[in-house]
């Protein structure tokens, strides 16, 4: 489940406002198993309540072993743990509580500062051993070790969501199933779908502290079978740990589980490596060891900083008072092992070149410039974190034109780029896509909504927002699903037959009245003629895809004839002075607004400003690559097949993609003005009115 950071943002329309006897302010996150939220008890004091999806309700034996792992895993003893507070797993909404940590988790930690120092790593590994040992000793199997369930609080690292794993896997018929986790920290028995145990964990462990230490999975990231026969049969690369935790690491990561070391003895390794001596100190006492030495006075010492580059430590690592002077031994023991080696020296970084291509001048420069901010910001984020491969972003400007688009990819060919980011408009949708058929070049755009696209046969041109017809077919949904919708209007000009002609036809597809209505323009008179036509058919809903003028004046005189019908209107409402109360507009991208917290804060600091309009979709419109580079692909082909079964989670939304360029689920979000601004409903599956 997603850490639970630093800041929360604001609920989403369709969130609860109270679960029990807390009281939820603020969203922290969501994934695979449910929502995050900030919490206040009775008493004020902050928590964290992780919803559960409503698929547990109608499976019993599910249920039954999820109430016994939270009865065990509120045994677990506060040591370097977010201890359990709650639970309610037979109401409407089930959740459990636990303890607030205010900090981001290690995954995301690393995502942005890059791997931990030598000192940062052994506090880390002592402080998440800890939490193991006690855990175990509790009766509990976390089953889902990793980066992810490690939040670094003020006070150090907190492991989180011990014990729920299996509980919580995807789907009922997985609950029979003991190759539960996240398979890039899988143990061995997992893989081949035999019982976990603590040393399962174990071995989780000591994979995590690998990716601390590099910023990397330890068994990479590519394909899930290609992950499981590494963790199978290869052992991973040890070296970037210090001498005395990679020993204690390479022996959690043996693929026999009777060979590895529990919890607690993985636990007086660290101590005597770190020089604590802890001696035959069992269970408790030497839990009690670790968290003096961790709480103590002083400080971890760190690797000199060479002149010039500012350190990547933070609070959350070297927290006041983090560790005891004891520690002050850890470096020497590193270095004396280390012999008469000479330290290597870290190789520069490599770089790739991925194109920006689209509307930076012109009358559609303003969202280009947008989605260039959003992209930017999500590659100067990569490279910040000392990869071995950094992305080098050059414009290549369309001016908005079909055959500006042309020259401006044939460009970037040219100049050796690995992919493109863009087009970005649908301008180009003419146009022959040449230069990424004859040479291979993947490319996702942060706003092309054009059905068809010559490329897309190719397999090389993906995109991050949905189609308009696909658009379409979701807003009918949409108003079916609202109810009060069995008379429709549907306006078309001449200009949107495409789009009111699938809307029209998907309404008629699920049973409702549908009147198109032409429109030869828009003088006075045609209004008149439209607003009687209205008043007499009296639909519940009027739909009209077209620009700000003159849909907004066929919105205002409705409002004027007294007309009752809901008017549905596209993404023009969503900038400058909203039409009319009640108004509902859709669009395929997303309000930076409403988009995360700690995005928006990233971006202000950036930029200097609050992200604009369609800066969301440019940063979407980056993962994918900077995915692909994380995982060394740098090429157009091999950057191309990575694309193919990416999935990593975006702003709004999973993004991963079909066969075809298109997004497997792409979001439509719905708004609607209240109180005289416009908000945020949701997507066409979840928005309410």
């Amino acid at each position: 489940m997603t850490g639970q950071g630093t800041s929360a943002a604001p609920l989403h329309p369709h969130d609860p406002r109270r679960l029990g006897a807390y009281e939820l302010v603020g969203r922290l996150g969501e994934g695979g198993q449910g929502a995050v939220y900030l919490g206040r008890d009775p008493h004020g004091r902050p928590v964290a309540v992780k919803t559960l999806h409503a698929r547990l309700l109608g499976d019993r034996k599910a249920m039954r072993r999820f109430v016994r792992e939270l009865r065990l895993a509120r045994r677990v003893p506060a040591f370097c743990t977010a201890r359990m507070l709650a639970a309610d797993v037979a109401g409407e909404v089930p959740y459990f509580v636990s303890e607030y940590v205010p900090g981001p988790s290690l995954r995301e930690l690393v995502a942005r500062e890059g791997p931990l120092e030598a000192s940062s790593l052994m506090r880390l590994a002592i402080g998440t051993a800890t939490a193991l040992a006690a855990i175990h000793r509790a009766g509990v199997v976390h089953r889902d070790f990793k980066p992810g369930n490690v939040l670094m609080g003020p006070d150090g690292p907190r492991v989180v969501d011990f014990g729920v794993a299996r509980a919580l896997d995807a789907e009922s018929a997985t609950f029979t199933s003991q190759a539960v986790g996240t398979p890039g920290y899988m143990a061995p028995e997992q893989v081949l779908g035999e019982k976990a145990g603590p040393r399962t964990d174990v071995f989780a462990w000591a994979g995590t502290i690998l990716f601390a230490a590099t910023g990397r999975p330890p068994f990479g990231d590519d394909s899930i079978p290609a992950v499981m026969h590494r963790i199978l049969h290869a052992r991973p690369d040890l070296s970037p740990l210090p001498p005395a935790l990679a020993d204690i690491a390479e022996a959690c990561l043996a693929k026999d589980p009777a060979r590895r070391p529990d919890g607690e003895e993985v636990l007086r390794r660290l101590l005597v490596a770190a020089g604590a001596a802890p001696g035959p100190a069992t269970g408790p006492a030497l839990y009690e060891t670790a968290t003096r030495l961790l709480a103590g006075p002083g400080g971890l010492p760190t690797r000199p900083t060479p002149a010039g580059r500012p350190s990547r430590r933070r609070a959350p690592l070297l927290a006041a008072g983090a560790a005891a002077a004891v520690l002050l031994t850890v470096v020497p023991v590193f270095v004396l092992a280390q012999g008469d080696r000479r330290p290597r020296q870290p190789r520069p970084p490599a770089t790739v070149t991925v194109g920006f291509v689209g509307a930076l001048s012109g009358s559609s420069a303003e969202a280009g410039r947008e989605m260039r901010e959003g992209a930017r910001l999500a590659i100067e984020e990569h490279n910040a974190a000392n990869p071995a491969t950094r992305i080098r972003l050059v414009d290549y400007d369309t001016g908005g034109a079909r055959r500006g688009s042309e020259t401006a990819l044939q460009n970037a060919v040219d100049a050796g780029a690995v992919a493109v980011i863009g087009p970005t408009e649908s301008e180009v949708e003419g146009s022959t896509g040449v230069p990424l058929r004859t040479d291979g070049m993947p490319a996702i755009s942060p706003g092309m909504t054009a059905p068809r696209w010559t490329a897309v046969s190719q397999g090389l041109y993906r995109r991050v927002v949905p189609a308009r017809d696909a658009a379409m077919q979701s807003l009918a949904e949409f108003v079916v699903r609202s109810g009060a919708a069995e008379r429709v209007a549907v306006i078309d000009d001449g200009e949107h037959r495409d789009l009111t002609d699938v809307f029209a036809e998907a309404l008629k597809k699920r049973g409702v009245s549908v009147d198109t209505v032409y429109m030869l323009g828009f003088s006075d008179e045609h209004v008149r003629w439209l607003m009687n036509r209205l008043r007499d058919w009296r639909p519940q809903a009027v739909m009209y895809p077209g620009p700000r003028w003159p849909a907004a004046g066929l919105v205002e005189a409705a409002k004027d004839k007294g007309l009752k019908a809901r008017f549905y209107v596209g993404e023009w409402a969503l900038r400058g002075e909203p039409p009319p109360e009640g108004t509902v507009a859709y669009c395929g991208c997303l309000d930076p607004a409403w988009a995360d917290a700690r995005f928006r804060q990233r971006f202000q600091a950036r930029f200097g400003h609050p992200p604009s309009w369609y800066a969301v979709e440019g940063y979407n419109a980056a993962l994918p690559l900077v995915s692909a580079v994380k995982a060394g692909r740098t090429t157009r082909e091999q950057i191309g097949r990575h694309l193919d079964s990416v999935d990593v989670p975006g702003l709004g939304q999973r993004l991963r993609f079909a066969p075809g360029g298109r997004l497997t689920a792409p979001n439509v979000y719905v708004y609607q003005v209240r109180q005289g601004r416009m908000t945020l409903l949701g997507t066409t599956a979840t928005a309410r009115l």
